[in-house]
């Protein structure tokens, strides 16, 4: 009986120089050039970097593979493979999911983006969430990125502003399990924006509210709220009350404004617990006639 082992070769792995041993005598092994196929892929794919399938290959393709020379024409899954798909998938998907845990002045500071610039998209599977944020300051969503360190987002990109024009800067979270529920808390069934009923409204939130929708006024403060219902705006409207600050809702705008002098204390209120972005100082800057009667 011959022993195997004793007529091993060894050979040099050509991707990572690893040293690996081959049977001579077996074909398949006698060819080998990579010591595993993790090796072989990594150097087909350096191989065809830059290569691309020609139009007329493409278009040969897809002709031999159309109508019933398709291996998969005239087939379907039966009801419980569908099943057995869904379910196989979605319980890999939930996973593999990333999942973090957000402390309380995280959560002041998404409530508070979450009134302003920020939304929050759900996948195709209702399994996760990504939030995203948009800026026309680069530095504002660096400064995203930092208030949210636990948070991984994907590269910053720019585009224009739908409404202005303008270039705008927009980063997107990666997904994650618990932006599923925050979806859930912002959103109603048909996906219209909603106030929670248990958002956490702090000088933190507001400062993240007021340098997105926040818009100063000679005679006081507008913050921008057309996406909510009038029922969400009284809501809002009461909470800024509790802190005593004067405000009231505009039925054609649907916007709510602070009254001057709460507009002033409101922003010092901000001001003595949040530092201020350079980029937002002129909404804190902003000259007002503090002894003018109020414009109701």
């Amino acid at each position: 009986m011959i022993n195997n082992c004793s007529i091993l070769e060894e050979r040099i792995c050509q991707e990572c120089n690893r040293v690996f041993s081959v049977n001579p005598n077996n074909k398949r092994d006698r060819l080998r050039k990579f010591c595993s196929g993790t090796c072989a892929k990594r150097n087909i794919g350096k191989r065809n970097k830059g290569r691309k399938h020609t139009d007329e290959w493409k278009q040969k393709m897809s002709f031999a593979n159309s109508g019933v020379n398709n291996p998969f024409y005239g087939r379907t899954h039966t009801e419980h493979s569908k099943h057995m798909i869904i379910d196989g998938n979605s319980q890999h998907h939930i996973d593999r999911l990333k999942d973090v845990q957000l402390s309380d002045t995280d959560l002041e500071i998404l409530d508070g983006m979450m009134l302003g610039d920020g939304h929050i998209d759900i996948s195709q599977s209702s399994l996760s969430g990504r939030f995203c944020y948009g800026s026309c300051f680069k530095e504002t969503i660096l400064q995203v990125q930092k208030a949210l360190s636990k948070i991984d987002f994907s590269p910053i990109w720019t585009g224009v502003d739908k409404h202005s024009g303008n270039s705008e800067y927009f980063i997107k979270s990666h997904s994650y399990k618990f932006f599923r529920d925050h979806h859930t808390r912002w959103y109603n069934k048909d996906k219209t924006r909603c106030i929670p009923y248990d958002i956490r409204l702090t000088p933190l939130s507001y400062y993240w509210w007021a340098i997105g929708d926040g818009k100063p006024l000679k005679y006081g403060l507008i913050l921008c709220t057309e996406r909510f219902s009038k029922k969400d705006c009284e809501f809002l409207i009461s909470k800024l009350e509790s802190f005593g600050f004067s405000c009231i809702y505009s039925e054609n705008t649907h916007r709510i404004r602070l009254r001057s002098k709460s507009a002033k204390a409101f922003l010092m209120w901000i001001r003595q617990s949040v530092s201020i972005g350079e980029q937002y100082e002129y909404k804190w800057n902003q000259c007002r006639k503090e002894d003018a009667r109020e414009q109701d």
